[in-house]
């Protein structure tokens, strides 16, 4: 049996279709606004918390002040 001889479901009217929920310029502004923020506030986390890592009450990070081992 062919594809031709089903028969084809009927196409949606588009008048059917629910209302696409809008914003207004102010709630728009706001979100783009409140992402920007959110965005400086995540970098300024990120660079809070790696400035943190590794200090120590001697300040040396990886041991770089200790004098190294050799095997000869």
């Amino acid at each position: 049996m062919s594809t031709a001889d089903e028969p084809r479901p009927p196409r949606p009217d588009p008048a059917d279709r629910p209302a696409r929920p809008t914003r207004s310029p102010k709630q728009m502004r706001a979100l783009i606004v409140g992402t920007i923020v959110g965005g400086i506030v995540l970098v300024f986390a990120f660079m809070l918390i790696v400035s943190q890592c590794g200090t120590g009450a001697d300040g040396e990070i990886y041991g770089a002040g200790q004098a190294a081992v050799s095997a000869v």
